[in-house]
């Protein structure tokens, strides 16, 4: 039996001040090393740690210089990962979203630094998925740089907090300190598709997808993924359930590929669709982390080993 909850994966790896040639793959340390070794390396880490897929990608220099899939996308069928098979990003999805979001910065048509509040035409509490925050004023407070940089004092889902009567609550004030929250992320989605009077969809198409070549990427599920796509596996490999969304989330509906996410970490890197200001505002620091861990809003552990 296998020891371990094994998902179909992907990563990308970026090497961002290397001055790699075209197709010539380089190190962190500079150092050149051959597909071949990468191949070794990657089938060494799978079998060790019991991993049914992946796919791999490598920005050098800002610049794609190997993308490859490895094991399966689907063990009980005996198909393989290649570039062209379709994932479920998850969480991956949110830096896309969060470059459609400095793009509309760069029009001047969302200030990161504005409460989200005053781009809506009623307050915040009078919406459905919100009427929890009736009575707090504090959701006055939030921008969208706090959702950006996980600091606007949601947890990271509602479902998924102590509470069992899964209402949502702001645990600190807005701006304080940082614990990931896909609420955070999903009240930002909720706003700019408002501001914009757009569907994310729509945005990602024509700010990313497009733009960027991404022609197997989408929020929502497209009958294209159907001759390619990857599931997840459990601890003795066998297939799960595959979600295919009808509803854009931007927090996590995304399906891409390898090829298309190198892509998009390429272009990335690149700042393409960018002014430079805009571009460096992304790598610049928000926030300084002394939370010991990432989701919880209410846990205090704090430490000092993430400054620094």
């Amino acid at each position: 039996m296998k020891q371990y909850l094994i998902l179909s994966i992907f990563v990308v790896l970026v090497i961002s001040n290397s001055f790699a040639q075209e197709k010539q793959i380089q190190r962190p340390d500079g150092k050149a090393i051959s597909a071949a070794s990468i191949d070794n390396i990657v089938h060494k880490l799978m079998d060790t740690a019991e991993v049914t897929g992946l796919c791999l990608g490598i920005v050098n220099g800002n610049n794609i210089v190997y993308a490859k899939g490895y094991g399966y996308k689907n063990k009980a069928t005996g198909g393989f990962n290649d570039t062209t098979t379709c994932f479920n990003a998850a969480s991956l999805a949110k830096p896309l979203f969060g470059y459609i979001v400095m793009q509309l910065a760069d029009e001047g048509k969302i200030d990161l630094d504005k409460p989200l509040y005053t781009y809506l035409p009623k307050p915040l509490p009078e919406y459905e998925n919100y009427k929890d925050l009736a009575g707090d004023s504090r959701w006055k407070l939030i921008t969208a740089r706090m959702c950006l940089d996980h600091t606007t004092g949601f947890p990271n889902w509602r479902e998924l907090t102590e509470d069992t009567s899964h209402k949502l609550h702001i645990y600190f004030m807005p701006g304080e300190k940082y614990a990931y929250s896909g609420e955070g992320i999903m009240l930002l989605q909720f706003a700019v598709e408002i501001i914009t009077g757009r569907k994310l969809e729509d945005l990602a198409q024509e700010k990313i997808f497009k733009p960027f070549g991404m022609g197997r990427s989408s929020f929502l599920w497209q009958t294209a993924f159907e001759s390619d796509y990857s599931v997840g596996h459990n601890m003795n490999e066998d297939t799960l359930s595959k979600t295919r969304y009808t509803q854009a989330f931007a927090a996590g509906s995304m399906e891409t590929t390898i090829a298309d996410y190198s892509r998009f970490v390429a272009s990335v890197m690149q700042g393409k669709r960018l002014s430079q200001s805009t571009a460096q505002e992304i790598f610049s620091p928000q926030i300084d982390i002394y939370s010991k861990h990432q989701f919880s809003p209410v846990d205090d552990d704090t430490t000092n080993v993430y400054r620094n």
